[in-house]
């Protein structure tokens, strides 16, 4: 090869810029690569956080249900209102007695009375006409014995001058004042038979009458098989257009809360489960004090207040979950506080004889029945707090467990969603309010129109 070609391979040469795109390199603040590497280093604290907000909810949802069965109080209640608040649309005839969901009128409520309601509870024969102990008497849907008796609880209004012009008061007379009320009450104890009790209802004349603004008959139960209360409520609602309108409640609750040392033992675990949380209280004033002390100043001031429960929301309550956290712990007690003073109504000796009077026959009539079915009235709102309580307990562990997500890489997807929706939860509900309200109106203006169409159409058809 000649030597006196040259080839010169040249670079490319750097004093030129290159016209190519530069992609920049992927860049972060410190204090976000701060953040990060906190939270990687938290990781393990975070998965045990979250492993223990869900081992809480777990272990107080087995407690709960321990005094609170939804399923055997469900089949209790279910039986007793089948056979008292009786419902359907199959047809009616002459013969067939008046159903609970069907009155609408005072002749309805007689007859709903004598021939229903007396037959369902003043019980004496069993299905084949053969009579039942005494002992047996008075149960409701087989199993569920009346206990003391039934409690009639009627409220009168007292009449005054209507509110209308002055020449349609001769034409209408006198008007009924709501406001203005007396009620009278009585009781059925529970071993009349049917025939006693439809007696009594009719020696009481005519005490259903226009004047009539309520009228509420409360019916307690004992199912030994369970074993349970139940206290029923039947009301019938007299209203001012002229018609009534029934409704019912029904209060399951256990017997005995206690009925075995396992059970105590494992009340008394849970509550001290939750008893740590109790100490947030004492923290945050041990806190406080020892600032104040350190700073050796008189005058604890606004900004320095501040300042210590930011510190103390950032290290245990982080963004704000201070209620979630403090709740989560007394919400539990509570709802066991209200657990114990049931169980000691229950079990109070003065309770337990008004029964035991009642059931041997030592004790009867009026004075000793009306305060047996106030005592079951109490207890029936007791039980309604346990629930209460019991819904408010599961809705904070579960916020609870939530908080706990949102420092987890893939879990904090549902948190974020959640308070997201939480937030715009506020603007949703005035817009929805308003045009559900605007709807309301149109169709309350609406409904005599509707049925006029209604009816036209429906005669237009038969042409």
């Amino acid at each position: 090869m000649p030597w006196t070609d040259l080839y010169v391979i040249l670079s490319p040469d750097p004093c030129v810029e290159d016209d190519k795109t530069k992609t920049t390199s992927p860049t972060i603040t410190v204090h976000d690569a701060l953040d990060v590497l906190w939270h990687d280093s938290q990781h393990a604290w975070d998965l045990r956080r979250i492993t223990i907000a869900l081992a809480s909810l777990a272990i107080f949802v087995t407690g709960l249900f321990v005094h609170v069965p939804t399923r055997i109080m469900y089949s209790q209640s279910h039986a007793v209102l089948t056979t008292l608040a009786t419902s359907g649309d199959d047809t009616v005839t002459d013969d067939s007695p008046v159903k609970f969901s069907n009155i609408e009128a005072i002749p309805d409520v007689l007859n709903w009375l004598n021939n229903t309601f007396v037959p369902a509870v003043f019980i004496t024969e069993d299905p084949f006409n053969e009579p039942l102990p005494e002992n047996e008497w008075g149960r409701i849907a087989m199993y569920n014995q009346v206990l003391g008796g039934v409690s009639f609880e009627v409220t009168q209004m007292h009449q005054h001058e209507c509110k209308t012009a002055q020449f349609l008061r001769s034409l209408y007379g006198k008007c009924y004042d709501s406001e203005d009320t007396t009620i009278n009450d009585f009781v059925m104890p529970d071993n009349y038979t049917a025939m006693e009790a439809r007696r009594i209802l009719e020696g009481k004349g005519d005490w259903l009458n226009a004047s009539t603004k309520e009228l509420l008959i409360t019916v307690p139960t004992l199912n030994s098989k369970i074993p349970g209360y139940v206290v029923t409520t039947l009301k019938f609602d007299f209203k001012a257009g002229g018609y009534i309108k029934p409704s019912f409640t029904t209060t399951p609750m256990l017997a005995d809360h206690y009925p075995t040392t396992h059970t105590i033992v494992i009340d008394i675990l849970i509550v001290l489960w939750f008893s740590p949380w109790m100490l947030m209280f004492a923290i945050v004033g041990f806190a406080m004090k020892r600032y104040k002390r350190e700073w050796q100043t008189d005058v604890f001031d606004k900004s320095a207040q501040d300042g210590i429960m930011r510190m103390i929301r950032k290290c245990i309550f982080p963004d704000g979950w201070l209620a979630v956290d403090i709740l989560r712990g007394p919400m539990v007690h509570a709802f066991y506080v209200v657990v114990v003073f049931t169980q000691l109504k229950m079990t109070d000796p003065k309770f337990q004889q008004e029964i035991i009077s009642l059931q041997d026959g030592s004790s009867s009539g009026y004075e000793a029945l009306n305060p047996l079915i106030d005592s079951f009235k109490y207890i029936a709102r007791l039980s309604v707090l346990i629930r209460i309580l019991a819904t408010a307990a599961v809705f904070i562990q579960g916020l609870r467990v939530l908080n706990t997500f949102r420092n987890h890489t893939g879990l904090s997807l549902v948190s974020r969603s959640i308070g997201t929706a939480l937030r715009q939860c506020g603007a949703f509900s005035v817009t929805f309010s308003v045009i559900f309200m605007a709807y309301a109106v149109m169709e309350k203006l609406g409904l005599d129109l509707q049925q006029k169409i209604d009816l036209l159409v429906e005669k237009m058809a038969k042409l």
